[in-house]
């Protein structure tokens, strides 16, 4: 089975490089457009991209781009617990310059070790929410038909960037080779059996799209 992790189309917070989170802000005008404009190409591709079914995090901007996607394709769609943004804590609504200026010295302890150690403010790790969407993604794949040829997850550049660095054992370090903008379609050959995770390729199927999903 194919797994299709694609991320929710832009949002005003993202065009003023706020840390989103789990604050759940709607899309823009700008990110509407890119979900009609995925959602028109995946169909023209779908020969490549076999999406059998669509799960989306519950958080608007990707609940929306995940239903516009699925009328174009005409497949199921729905939310599933679990699959949101990681929590971010005292950060979200900051750039993250801000949020270093604001707690400089919770930002340095959190940032030097943040794959693990969760967000100051009651936030979570990336590693925590990789391992959160996993599970997510394993339960609803479970409940699939055997076979179906692919599963879209519609949700956030924070836990994609998560999922990759988990899957590929890159160190965040070295994370900056992936891409991953709004509307990007990050594919993973998975196998539901044996529960294998195979990165394929991040797709930039839009222009335009925001690459801020991490701090740099």
């Amino acid at each position: 089975m194919k797994l299709y992790l694609i991320r929710h189309g832009q949002t005003n917070w993202n065009l003023q490089r706020k840390i989103q989170g789990t604050t759940d802000i709607p899309l823009n005008e700008t990110g509407i457009a890119q979900a009609h404009e995925v959602g028109r190409k995946l169909l023209e591709l779908k020969d490549k991209y076999t999406i059998d079914t669509i799960f989306c995090s519950h958080l608007q901007r990707a609940h929306k781009t995940a239903e516009i996607i699925a009328s174009y394709l005409n497949v199921p769609c729905a939310p599933a617990e679990g699959l949101h943004e990681l929590n971010l804590g005292a950060f979200e609504g900051k750039t993250w310059d801000e949020g270093r200026a604001e707690f400089p010295e919770a930002y340095d302890a959190w940032y030097s070790n943040r794959r693990y150690a969760p967000a100051p403010g009651g936030g979570e790790s990336y590693q925590a929410s990789y391992e959160r969407c996993a599970a997510a993604i394993r339960r609803e794949a479970a409940k699939l038909p055997r076979d179906t040829r692919g599963m879209a997850v519609v949700s956030h550049g924070g836990t994609i960037f998560a999922t990759i660095a988990a899957i590929t054992n890159t160190d965040f370090e070295d994370m900056g080779k992936y891409v991953i903008g709004n509307l990007s379609v990050t594919v993973v050959d998975y196998d539901p059996d044996t529960d294998t995770w195979k990165f394929e390729s991040v797709d930039a199927i839009v222009e335009g799209g925001n690459n801020s999903t991490a701090p740099r």
